[in-house]
């Protein structure tokens, strides 16, 4: 409003509509076809066969070119495939090595592209409403664009969801019919890339610049079930070689084209369907495309439904004092809540290891443990060959704890909230209207490019923080940052403090901070012989020489001329030089000196290396019912 002379920039919900209706930035129309059953027909004819199947979808080659020109992704895109370890799949790597044989196609960029599927429901009370969502990446894009919600990966189609009555549902001809249904439609829908998967197109990168593309079909990311739909294999069979569920660690043999062409043509149907898990009516090959969905299958299946649900009945306090942290969902209520979401159970897992601890047998935490540290791995933006290593390694551990037991961002925001915004009288056209407009907001925000009332000085930010002390704390500061030569510090440390620089000025107070953080490759954390004026044993160097400190404010202030941003922090000491042995997790306890003060410092923001979130070590005491998040780090 300031910048409108005090008025808001619309003036009603209909100028803003009209806005977004004359933006072109992202603007790629819906439209469809539609899909009918034209196989034999009795002499009855069922419903379902004289159905007209709607599918709605955008054009995939737009959405590709939006994708690459988006400004937002010119430094999270490789241009050129790059093999971080061996792989015997036909990757990127091995195609472009194919591609390059070809000399028309020199100087032309690999785009592969990654599409993925999930049946949804957005509403049950109020009648079934089930959508069949398609959505498109490009394999150029880094794994943190593709999670930043960034458009990365955008909804390109709604697939057609025949139904039929119960009786008839699960009859061979509807089944065959519904296989037929879906891979015509995803035929359909990509038919327009095709042509450009063997000669190459001009297409703008997001750096500005037109390249040569050529788009080959990479990873298919989708669930166990959908899976099954789209390699055409019995279910209970897996969909990468020829093992029946109950017997996945056996060896078998994969699955490929060639072996399953032989099979159709000299072995019966019946027997290819019990022996081999074949589907003989539809033959396809894309077993190497599949790629499991870690949201189902891993976090919801394995932690939730499995961990969780034999673990449930310790935690529920536990989880629910934990105190609120950046990017880490609060739990009023316990895990008792009534309905997942993938989101609940990835914050979940930040804070499930130190609530059973003590709580239940350890064998039981370090199958949590192994199992968390393998999801962690698996979701990691880069594999490499120690990666894997380290992947087998966790999943031997669960393996080997696990016998003490004895025995989805994208979808709502693309099909759920425009469907909950819908007058639910037809809502599939109003959802569709929703997404194009929200995707040219969002491509437009690409485009273009109030704090609270806190202390304003020293001393009434150290009134604030309970820091009777907090202007000799800025003044050592001070000290320290200009004297940042080692000798010299270290020399003058114990100087009188009429030396310190005096400050007691104005400051500015931050209510939060965002940060990114880079692991560096070949870097080194040294020691000193002093610190914070006191010895320290080097022979042992817990958390790789890392403190752990809370973060009491942000605040930054300007002293002869120069910018100081800093925070008030309480150190953390560590109980002992390695992690505990059952949960894997380092123990630190706030630093108190003989006087019974807090153990406090400021310093520079430059100095925060990640962040860390605090749990308490809660053995075997129970959590008070009416105990607060805020109230935690106080109580234990």
């Amino acid at each position: 409003m300031h910048l409108n002379g005090g008025q808001p920039p619309f003036s009603n919900c209909s100028d803003l509509y009209d806005l977004i209706d004359c933006t072109r930035v992202g603007d790629i129309a819906w439209e469809n076809f539609g899909v009918k059953y034209s196989g034999e027909r009795p002499d009855h004819p069922l419903p379902w066969m004289d159905d007209v199947y709607n599918v709605w979808m955008r054009d995939p080659e737009s959405v590709i070119g939006q994708i690459i020109d988006n400004p937002g992704f010119t430094r999270l895109m490789d241009l050129t495939p790059f093999r971080e370890f061996e792989t015997a799949s036909n990757d990127s790597w091995e195609e472009a090595d194919i591609i390059a044989e070809d000399p028309a196609m020199h100087g032309a960029t690999l785009v592969p592209i990654i599409l993925g599927s999930d049946k949804t429901t957005v509403s049950v009370a109020t009648g079934q409403h089930d959508y069949y969502p398609l959505y498109l990446s490009v394999g150029n894009l880094h794994n943190t664009a593709r999670r930043a919600h960034k458009n990365g990966v955008t909804l390109i189609a709604f697939l057609a969801m025949p139904k039929t009555t119960k009786e008839h549902a699960a009859t061979p001809a509807f089944r065959k019919f519904r296989r037929r249904l879906f891979h015509r439609s995803l035929s359909k829908i990509l038919e327009r890339l095709k042509r450009y998967m063997s000669t190459w197109k001009v297409m703008r990168f997001s750096d500005g610049y037109f390249q040569r593309v050529i788009f080959s079909l990479g990873p298919y990311v989708t669930d166990y079930e959908e899976q099954v739909l789209l390699a055409c294999i019995v279910r209970n069979w897996c969909v990468k070689c020829m093992a029946r569920n109950k017997h996945l660690d056996d060896d078998a043999l994969y699955r490929c084209r060639e072996h399953t062409d032989i099979l159709v043509e000299d072995i019966d149907t019946g027997v290819l369907w019990n022996e081999y898990g074949i589907i003989a009516d539809l033959v396809v090959s894309c077993f190497l495309l599949l790629s499991p969905d870690l949201l189902h299958q891993i976090i919801k299946g394995t932690f939730k439904d499995h961990l969780v649900d034999w673990i449930e009945k310790y935690i529920h306090l536990r989880i629910a004092v934990v105190t609120p942290f950046a990017g880490l969902r609060c739990f009023p209520q316990g895990r008792n809540f009534k309905q997942w979401t993938g989101d609940d159970s990835k914050a979940l897992m930040k804070v499930y290891i130190p609530a059973i601890e003590g709580h239940v047998p350890p064998e039981m935490a370090r199958t949590v443990h192994a199992f968390l540290e393998f999801c962690y791995l698996v979701q990691q933006n880069i594999i490499t060959e120690q990666s894997i290593g380290k992947i087998q390694e966790a999943l031997d551990r669960f393996y080997q704890h696990r016998i003490v037991f004895m025995d989805e961002q994208v979808h709502i925001k693309a099909i759920k909230e425009p469907y909950r915004r819908s007058n639910r009288n037809q809502p599939l056209g109003q959802m569709l209207l929703i997404n194009q407009c929200l995707d040219k907001l969002a491509a437009a925000w690409s485009n273009f490019m109030a704090q609270r009332n806190r202390a304003h000085n020293v001393i009434q930010l150290g009134a604030e923080l309970h820091i009777p002390n907090i202007t000799h704390l800025v003044s050592r500061f001070l000290f320290e940052q200009r004297h940042k030569d080692e000798a010299t510090r270290v020399l003058l440390l114990n100087a009188l403090e009429s030396i310190y620089p005096q400050y007691d000025g104005k400051i500015c107070v931050f209510n939060s901070a965002s940060a990114m953080f880079y692991t560096p490759s070949d870097e080194f954390i040294c020691s000193t012989p002093l610190w914070r004026n006191e010895d320290r044993n080097l022979t042992t160097t817990p958390m790789n020489g890392l403190e752990v400190v809370q973060i009491l404010s942000f605040f930054s202030f300007h002293f002869q001329g120069n910018y100081y941003p800093c925070t008030a922090v309480h150190w953390y000491d560590h109980v002992r030089d390695e992690p505990d042995n059952d949960t894997g997790m380092w123990l630190v306890c706030p630093q108190f000196n003989q006087q019974h003060h807090r153990g406090i410092s400021i310093i520079h923001v430059d100095s925060i290396y990640h962040a860390a979130q605090l749990i308490p070590v809660y053995r075997k005491h129970l959590v008070p019912p009416n105990l607060q998040p805020h109230h935690l780090y106080d109580s234990f």
